[in-house]
């Protein structure tokens, strides 16, 4: 029977059950049983039948504008955008009223997603070993690198508490027992899982035959190395079957090019409409038990290769080309096999997950805060691209990382078509809205221009109740 997604998914509340609370947390249903406390503090809080959009119902004293400066900063300045669910509610807790409406109704959110080749492929000036690639000037993918990101503070400051602004430049906290280490860990006990929305319209056959959406490895070791580590998923369209292949190795062990998907179709995936694709791994006896999720159902699982050891250490990773050659090939190199199509909710796990968190996320954002809260330490990279378009290129070629541990990605090749502030999940049609992230940029032009519009007020109104002073 399929899943009613829209009725599953309608609002963004919990859902209440007879489960004990830690059997909520161990299936995944729920991030932590603090978050649940939180939530339903948060909930049942006492809120004032006052109007706050007219300061005349509640200022007095002070600067009226200062109430709208003073919400604007502590946004910027303390919101925890990347912090897990729990994090979220505690900042909503030791918030004001004005704030929370503030932050509900007047300050600047948005949802979005990338397009990578938005005015076309290109031109295929070379290719090799089925990867095409254009002239350097024309690459576009998002770079970033797995850590841990180490704190840009003065050697004389603490970088140990981490209870203040760590997105400002405290230190990846290094803790192996907890997932804490390399944000780009491939392979071992815990496995790894890939997911993202995808559309798109064509494969570029003629200009590339493979196209790659996620490429991750070591930066240190040829591919003979058993320090060595990959992990890929890419895309062909020279078959009429499943265009998807899987490449997941440590040293010489594990699998590559292998096809996933027994229904997926070349034509089924270019239908110019969203889907939401799932990857999970994990080794199995002496193999690796790969899972091909598609809108949310397990399509096909199937063991494969050879298992695969632990990797950590300098890993680097792109979306949207190669990072690097292949195992075995020489030309194609970091750019190559450029994607054709847009991504949104691109989250890379240190762990698998399980059927039932591919099913249930898939059209619900997911909590970071893996550097302060161990609930989702086995989150590494986690892009919803919900920054906004400041129509600022170096700020809109910064892709944010939400996981909590500042792998922030680089967009290559960036251009004034490749954001766009439209969710995959409401586009889908599955849910009816998405959750929207603050926009944190101080210099994005709605965010001034919104405040400028809030500190406007006429002589009449300050007659009124008195207040215009600086």
């Amino acid at each position: 029977m399929p899943i009613d997604y829209k009725k599953l998914y309608q609002n963004n509340d919990i859902i209440l059950t007879n489960a004990n609370p830690d059997e909520l947390v161990e299936n995944g249903t729920l991030e932590s049983v603090d978050y649940l406390k939180n939530y339903f503090k948060e909930k049942n809080r006492y809120k004032p039948a006052v109007d706050f959009s007219d300061l005349k119902n509640f200022a007095r004293f002070g600067s009226a504008k200062k109430y709208y400066v003073d919400a604007f900063d502590r946004i910027v300045e303390s919101y925890p955008y990347d912090g897990s669910l729990k994090e979220r509610v505690d900042w909503e807790l030791s918030s004001s009223f004005f704030d929370m409406y503030v932050f509900e109704e007047v300050y600047p959110r948005s949802n979005g997603h990338v397009l990578f080749s938005p005015t076309g492929w290109g031109t295929s000036t070379i290719a090799s070993d089925h990867y095409g690639a254009t002239a350097t000037s024309s690459y576009e993918y998002i770079f970033t690198k797995g850590g841990p990101h180490t704190s840009s503070r003065k050697k004389e400051e603490d970088i140990t508490d981490t209870s203040g602004d760590y997105k400002s430049g405290y230190a990846n906290i290094w803790d192996p027992t907890k997932n804490r280490e390399c944000n780009l860990k491939i392979g071992g006990t815990d496995g790894n899982t890939v997911e993202f929305w995808m559309k798109k319209a064509a494969f570029a056959t003629s200009k590339t035959g493979r196209e790659v959406v996620f490429d991750a490895s070591t930066s240190d070791f040829i591919s003979s190395s058993a320090q060595y580590g990959r992990l890929t998923v890419e895309m062909t369209g020279t078959t009429s079957g499943s265009p998807f292949l899987l490449t997941y190795m440590s040293g010489t062990s594990g699998f590559a090019n292998e096809v996933i998907g027994s229904t997926a179709t070349t034509s089924s995936v270019a239908d110019n409409k969203w889907h939401h694709y799932a990857f999970t791994l994990k080794n199995s006896g002496n193999g690796v038990e790969v899972s091909f999720y598609l809108d949310g159902a397990c399509e096909q699982t199937k063991t494969v290769g050879s298992s695969v050891g632990y990797v950590s250490g300098n890993i680097n990773a792109t979306i949207g080309s190669l990072l690097t050659a292949p195992s075995g090939t020489q030309a194609p190199t970091k750019g190559w096999g450029k994607l054709s199509g847009s991504l949104d909710e691109f989250r890379f796990w240190k762990d698998e997950r399980s059927s039932a968190e591919v099913t249930r996320y898939m059209i619900e954002p997911v909590g970071g805060g893996t550097n302060t809260d161990d609930a989702n330490t086995s989150l590494g990279v986690y892009y919803k691209f919900n920054e906004g378009v400041a129509e600022i290129a170096s700020l809109d070629q910064v892709v944010l990382d939400y996981s909590g541990r500042i792998s922030n990605g680089t967009f290559v090749g960036y251009n004034s078509s490749t954001r766009n502030v439209s969710s995959a999940m409401v586009d889908s049609g599955l849910v009816t809205s998405e959750f929207k992230d603050p926009i944190l940029y101080t210099s994005h032009p709605t965010v001034l221009s919104t405040l400028e519009d809030k500190l406007k007020v006429t002589p009449k109104d300050s007659q009124d109740w008195g207040d215009t002073q600086e």
